[in-house]
């Protein structure tokens, strides 16, 4: 009996440790399926155990069996022996209580096994049940699982999809940006031209009384170039300049911006016996069909713009209707624009003294190295500056 109750408190705790595995073997897959397998282990171990209590209860049956039919056989025997002495019959007595007691701790040792087999059964039922509830949870949690796959795999598809979607439209909606800006662009440069062109007829309008400013005969062929034909006017005419450049274009320009920019070298030689005819002065005569550009190379340009001193070439300063190009750059490009003498002198010495070098303040490194500046007259007006006010 004490070997049984020893084994019962060691099942006991068997199950409590089963019972403790499966408290946290929902922590996370991998222990769960520890404690799945150690339940199947332990369901094993107690069927076997079942079967061993199966077999001790049928080997108690059967002593009871035998003690029973000993008993008979003994009762038998007492009937048949009722002539024996009275010791005899004690014996007899006695060696039925005794088997009366075997079988008596028999029933009682079948009823311990029965119950130890039912308790066996009942926690074999609860291991299955719980591990049957082990198997169906995992298989939610590989459903969910799956499912959740599936939900992920359908966002990134959507994702792409909106993705080639955003990518398309953004692609739209820089090429409309791009042309939306092109044509903000093209419509400012319109409108400022249109202003120039109101400016400067403005300004022609002005000036057609008495070209105050210029010389006599460049005064007489601006008034008369209506009658003589292929006048397009004086060079300081024909173009722009931005204000923060006015007075280093003026010594940039210099007597060439009174030069008269005409259609043909015939347009010249008609205006110069047209002068000659009034006795009207003189002037320089710049036929577009003759004048022909001067630029600096382009790799002393691209060496001039990586100096500090380096503002810009004085053609790039100015705009002009594209038709008047050559006698632009005839007159500008090659003439270099710096920040300070200083600066100019860098400049000139980059370039071998090629080139004229002219500042912001006006003074000026000339081509072969000699040097102009200093202050001009106060109140003395150009041509260049009559221009802004008027224009």
């Amino acid at each position: 009996m004490l070997h049984e109750t020893e084994r019962l408190e060691q099942l006991e705790g068997e199950r409590n440790l089963v019972l403790e595995r499966k408290k946290h073997g929902s922590e996370n897959a991998s222990i769960q399926q520890d404690t799945l397998t150690q339940a199947l282990e332990k369901i094993t171990t107690l069927e076997t155990e079942k079967e061993k209590l199966l077999n001790e209860k049928r080997e108690k049956e059967a002593a009871y069996e035998v003690s029973v039919r000993e008993k008979n056989e003994l009762l038998e025997k007492l009937k048949h022996y009722d002539a024996l002495s009275e010791e005899a019959i004690e014996n007899q007595k006695s060696d039925l209580f005794e088997l009366k007691y075997q079988e008596t701790t028999i029933r009682n040792d079948i009823g311990y096994v029965e119950r130890e087999i039912t308790q066996q059964e009942a926690k074999t039922a609860r291991l299955e049940h719980e591990n049957r509830e082990h198997l169906k949870t995992r298989e939610d949690q590989a459903k969910r699982t799956e499912k959740m796959r599936a939900e992920l795999d359908e966002i990134h598809v959507e994702i792409e999809e909106q993705l080639v979607i955003y990518q398309d439209v953004k692609q739209v909606v820089e090429q409309k940006t791009s042309e939306f800006e092109r044509a903000e662009r093209d419509l400012y440069r319109h409108y400022e031209k249109v202003q120039q062109t109101k400016s400067r007829k403005e300004t022609l309008g002005e000036l057609a009384d008495d070209y105050a400013g210029f010389f006599q005969g460049v005064r007489e062929v601006l008034k008369a170039k209506e009658t003589l034909g292929g006048i397009h006017g004086a060079l300081v005419e024909l173009i722009q300049i931005p204000a923060d450049y006015q007075k280093a274009m003026e010594i940039a320009l210099s007597a060439s911006a009174q030069h008269v920019v005409v259609e043909s070298d015939q347009a010249a030689r008609e205006a110069i016996q047209y002068l000659k005819k009034t006795h009207a002065g003189r002037a320089t005569f710049l036929p577009l069909s003759t004048i022909q550009p001067r630029h600096i190379p382009e790799a002393t340009r691209n060496a001039l713009r990586n100096e500090p001193a380096f503002v810009s070439l004085a053609s790039e300063v100015v705009s002009y209707d594209e038709k008047f190009a050559p006698v632009i750059l005839n007159a500008l490009g090659t003439t270099i624009l710096a920040k300070d003498l200083r600066g100019a002198s860098r400049l000139a010495k980059l370039v071998n003294y090629r080139f004229r070098v002219v500042t912001l303040d006006g003074d000026v490194v000339n081509a072969g190295g000699s040097m102009t500046g200093g202050a001009t007259k106060q109140g003395k007006s150009s041509i260049i500056s009559r221009k802004k006010r008027t224009g």
